[in-house]
């Protein structure tokens, strides 16, 4: 959406940011656009926690108090900014475009639930019986859908009840400019000593989504040479996970997690990995496979995933 706003931008046009809390590094690229874009922040994030989706419907309501009312268009980007979408077009003439990604999982995607520990399948159940039909009005009524692939189009459309037809297909990008290979040598492979072995590179592979188990089993079966596996994301269970499965096969002593990463972090493993591997269950686009061909680096990506419908084997 960043992207989006600073190409918007450079063609005349307006352009207005609300939302809950903005992440520094997205606030320090809208800046650049000087006073062509202004930021409005209701001063807390969307947490994700039980209060912030018992209350979700009062966050909603807070961002379109925030719109200004000579708004012409409003581009939303999911759950719950389509509500906010739906009450600021109460009250004034707009039109609305909805950009979906991944249907929001915590109120319509069975398969997603079914990931789920058993307390967290019945919280989402719950969740979908408050708010999945006010989501449902909101997109329905919108003047025009986006999708980010055509297999996020069919998901969507499935779940929206609307036709294929009906969903326009824009696929998103990588800032080639900002995402370029970079010669410092990683931080955290010289502090694990792991100076001159290959690097397998796992972006959000300790999510479980990201098929953690899949990951793991593959490296158990690279048997010549050795090698260093960096798996970033994920947290909690998640991560005792990844350690747990790793020691039980024997991997231990090639697994480095790291929970976060800064952009230039990012692009020092991307620039010195050998390979880089995204396999996730089901992605609506994923943008991880462009970042490290913008990098030089070769991905393996999962045929249940947008950006496969961009990249040919053997050939991008």
């Amino acid at each position: 959406m960043v992207d989006l706003a600073l190409g918007l931008v450079d063609e005349g046009v307006s352009v207005e940011f609300v939302t809950g809390i903005f992440h520094k590094f997205w606030r320090e690229e809208l800046s650049k656009a000087e006073n062509n874009i202004t930021l409005k922040e209701i001063g807390k994030a969307a947490q994700g926690n039980v209060a912030f989706w018992m209350r979700v419907k009062g966050f909603a309501r807070e961002l379109s108090r925030l719109i200004n009312p000579k708004t012409d268009v409003i581009l939303t980007s999911g759950f719950p900014s389509s509500l906010s979408a739906e009450m600021f077009s109460k009250r004034c003439d707009v039109k609305v475009v909805h950009y979906l990604h991944e249907a929001p999982m915590v109120l319509h995607d069975e398969l997603g639930i079914r990931e789920l520990p058993l307390r967290f399948r019945m919280f989402y159940r719950f969740l979908s019986a408050l708010y999945a039909e006010d989501d449902f009005k909101a997109v329905r009524r919108s003047d025009m859908i986006i999708a980010n692939s055509r297999l996020s189009r069919r998901a969507n459309a499935k779940t929206y009840c609307v036709e294929e037809s009906q969903i326009r297909v824009v696929y998103p990008g990588v800032n080639v400019e900002r995402m370029t290979p970079i010669s410092t040598p990683p931080e955290i492979i010289k502090r694990y000593g792991k100076r001159e072995v290959p690097i397998i590179f796992f972006p959000k592979g300790a999510q479980f989504w990201m098929n953690q188990d899949v990951c793991l089993m593959a490296l158990r079966r690279i048997r010549v040479g050795d090698y260093v596996a960096v798996f970033t994301g994920g947290k909690g269970q998640e991560v005792a996970s990844l350690f747990k499965k790793s020691r039980t096969l024997g991997l231990e002593d090639k697994i480095i997690w790291v929970g976060e990463l800064t952009e230039e972090e990012l692009r020092s493993i991307y620039s010195h990995s050998s390979l880089v591997v995204s396999l996730p269950k089901r992605q609506p686009f994923g943008l991880i496979p462009l970042e490290a061909l913008a990098c030089g680096v070769p991905p393996i990506i999962s045929s249940q995933s947008g950006v496969a419908e961009v990249l040919r084997e053997n050939v991008d």
